[in-house]
């Protein structure tokens, strides 16, 4: 997936619906997400929850791409 500034929201939404298909006993298979934005401390407002993500295993590759900083 690849998500700049304002569009993580439709990626937002696909990695929680691979957690609620997991619950649901379903098997997700690997998933990589670039994101990228002007400013890291400005634009990445779903850091936190992007690394928790990665921790449950429901991301498995994040890529940070932030052009002025």
């Amino acid at each position: 997936m690849i998500a700049l500034g304002t569009g993580i929201a439709p990626m937002r939404a696909l990695v929680q619906e691979r957690k609620a298909q997991h619950r649901d006993g379903e098997t997700v298979g690997p998933l990589a997400m670039l994101f990228g934005s002007k400013f890291k401390k400005l634009d990445y407002l779903y850091e936190e929850e992007m690394i928790e993500w990665e921790k449950e295993g429901y991301l498995t590759h994040r890529f940070e791409a932030f052009s002025r900083d």
